[in-house]
């Protein structure tokens, strides 16, 4: 249970730079608003960066509450499968505004910036690897929640 009061606390600083994140980010975005001498694509991805951080946010948070249910009541519960999955599918949704995104740009990457796309391609699939793998953990906490039901009906 120590690692996971750990996680527990890491995930709620990660959900507060989230958070400050998103906060500077609506700023961006208010500011960016009265600037008409920006071209578009500045406000563009200052957007698609808000959304991405947003989802990223709320999948955090479902983890954490997930995290806490595993605390409060055990590995095998429903709540916690439940915030697993939709903290997987919002991982998954994150990661593929920005993949698609990026992919669909690939002929515009020029060798300058080819080591930042790199690594933005290798960020975005990563989230969308620890997405599936929530998903898998969520299935494999339902399918124990559901055995340990039947064990404790048989005694």
């Amino acid at each position: 249970m120590l690692k996971f009061n750990i996680l527990n606390y890491i995930l709620i600083l990660i959900v507060a730079l989230c958070l400050l994140s998103l906060l500077f980010l609506a700023f961006m975005l208010y500011a960016l608003h009265y600037q008409h001498d920006l071209g578009s694509d500045v406000l563009t991805i200052t957007w698609i960066a808000f959304i991405k951080v947003l989802l990223l946010t709320v999948a955090f948070t479902f983890t954490k509450q997930a995290i806490g249910n595993f605390l409060q009541q055990g590995y095998f519960n429903t709540k916690s499968a439940q915030f697993l999955t939709i903290a997987g599918y919002t991982m998954v949704a994150s990661s593929l505004i920005t993949l698609i995104l990026n992919l669909t740009e690939i002929t515009y990457v020029d060798r300058d910036s080819l080591a930042s796309y790199s690594i933005e391609v290798i960020y975005d699939t990563t989230v969308l690897l620890m997405g599936f793998a929530l998903l898998g953990v969520s299935d494999i906490i339902k399918k124990g929640t559901a055995i340990k039901l039947e064990n404790d009906l048989t005694i």
